[in-house]
């Protein structure tokens, strides 16, 4: 008589065999993409390099924090916290000195006062040249049905008006196909400042999946508001690279946190990546660019080009901070004595919530 055990414990070594191996297969491939600095693609035109960084110190008259985007005009930088219950918008002084950085400690410029509810999740700032008004982005808080929008905001005067954005990141019936706290992540305006482009993180329920460990995002949509049209009149396609790091714990994310446009032809976006479990550096930070011969504002699909800029893990050992944190914020900086332009880039810190986070200020040099 045969013993059917033998067989069934056979048939369980053998599944085990295969699933360890995949595992295994997965956790190489993982650590393959995981390990060193992403190579830049050798087509780009432009380069960036790192100039100076600077951490900012807890303050004690004011919770600073959660800084989720940032502006620079005047020797200023203009920064925005992401706190639903207080959102601020903070100013600090910069001098330059060289290609290094001084800057002073933050001061309040306003407290803004949400339109129709007690809660703003601000992700991004833009300042309107010669005014004293500013172009924010909102996640809004699609759980409790509070829709994510982009404002103008007036700080003299405190008027607040809203931009009509496109039906699918509108609440219907009380649902909606953006993803609870990865609406507008990212806006910008058009190097002409007659209108603004804008992103969720995400993509959409309906565009498809976000990214997976080894697998890109499904398509989503970047729009350009016509300020003169008061519509969007054009939109590029965008794809989110795979999560580039394993995680270590069952979390991990790859998002589209910023934008700038640094010419009409080019911009420049923020890929963070997050796995949890490796503490101070669980982020991945890499930067890339959208370029078209046309402007992008009237681009068609087959023209624009992605390529990778920097990947900041290859210039950690040249900053001053042990880590890069959680990088949402980008913006023009000053140009420099030989005339190229720069670009800042800021984390939030989710208020030192995990990790021991910072608030970073990261200058990088734009090379043409």
């Amino acid at each position: 008589m045969i013993n059917s055990n033998i067989y069934k414990s056979r048939s369980q070594h053998t599944s085990a065999f295969f699933i360890i191996n995949k595992l295994l297969l997965l956790v190489t491939l993982s650590l393959l993409i995981s390990c060193g600095a992403t190579k830049v693609d050798p087509d780009t035109q432009i380069s960036l390099s790192y100039l100076d960084d600077f951490t900012f110190k807890e303050q004690t008259d004011v919770k600073f924090g959660g800084i989720s985007g940032l502006d620079y005009a005047n020797d200023t930088i203009y920064m925005i916290s992401d706190s639903g219950a207080r959102p601020y918008i903070f100013v600090s002084k910069i001098a330059i000195n060289g290609e290094q950085l001084k800057v002073n400690p933050p001061k309040i410029l306003s407290k803004l006062n949400p339109l129709e509810s007690d809660y703003f999740d601000l992700e991004s700032i833009n300042k309107f040249p010669e005014q004293n008004a500013f172009l924010i982005s909102n996640e809004g808080n699609i759980k409790n049905n509070i829709m994510p929008g982009v404002f103008k905001i007036d700080i003299k005067s405190g008027l607040l008006s809203s931009y009509k954005l496109p039906k699918e990141y509108r609440l219907n019936q009380k649902k909606s196909t953006i993803v609870h706290n990865r609406a507008f992540e990212a806006a910008t305006f058009d190097s002409s400042h007659e209108g603004f482009w804008f992103s969720t993180e995400f993509p959409t329920t309906e565009n498809g999946k976000p990214p997976k460990l080894l697998k890109s995002g499904a398509e989503q949509s970047i729009y350009y508001y016509d300020f003169k049209a008061k519509k969007s009149t054009n939109q590029l396609f965008y794809k989110l690279e795979a999560i580039p790091k394993l995680p270590l714990l069952p979390y991990s994310l790859n998002g589209l946190t910023g934008m700038e446009m640094i010419s009409a032809h080019e911009m420049i976006t923020i890929e963070r990546g997050f796995s949890a479990g490796w503490g101070k550096h669980s982020n991945r930070v890499k930067l890339y660019l959208l370029e078209s011969k046309q402007q992008l504002k009237s681009a068609d699909r087959q023209s624009i080009k992605k390529h990778l800029l920097l990947d900041l893990k290859s210039i950690k050992k040249e900053m001053k901070a042990d880590r890069i944190d959680n990088i949402e914020g980008i913006c023009l900086g000053p140009d420099l004595a030989d005339g190229n332009p720069t670009i800042f880039l800021i984390s939030d810190d989710n208020f030192d919530a995990y990790n021991d986070q910072i608030t970073q200020l990261i200058w990088l040099k734009i090379n043409r």
